[in-house]
């Protein structure tokens, strides 16, 4: 049986690993302060009508008394965090990041109108 062999890198077919040129990298060209409107769709409505109840369920699975300091990584539009910042309500606190500062502004602006 022969059993085929699989680059372990991204090669750029003249044998030489892709990842030596910037250009082959995968975050080339990205605008990290203006994310697509499809990922803005996609985090903002789809993440919050699609996926609300599990994110529900996964806060709620964390057993958080209130009190504590949560950093929550990827926070994008604030899909989790609509159900984390009332959990923090009794002198915790919430910070979020995100690799995009558009998303983190959606977050924000949804969390000033449901005054979260």
């Amino acid at each position: 049986m022969v059993v085929p062999s699989y680059p372990t890198v991204p090669h750029d077919g003249n044998g030489r690993a892709a990842c030596h040129s910037r250009s082959a990298l995968p975050w080339e060209g990205i605008d990290w302060e203006r994310p697509s409107w499809l990922c803005l769709v996609a985090d903002g409505y789809g993440g919050a009508l699609l996926f609300s109840h599990s994110f529900r369920r996964f806060v709620d699975g964390l057993g958080l008394r209130g009190t504590e300091a949560v950093l929550e990584f990827g926070a994008g539009t604030g899909n989790v965090t609509r159900h984390l910042a009332p959990r923090l309500a009794r002198g915790g606190k919430l910070t979020c990041i995100d690799i995009f500062p558009r998303l983190l502004a959606v977050a924000r602006h949804g969390r000033e109108r449901t005054r979260m």
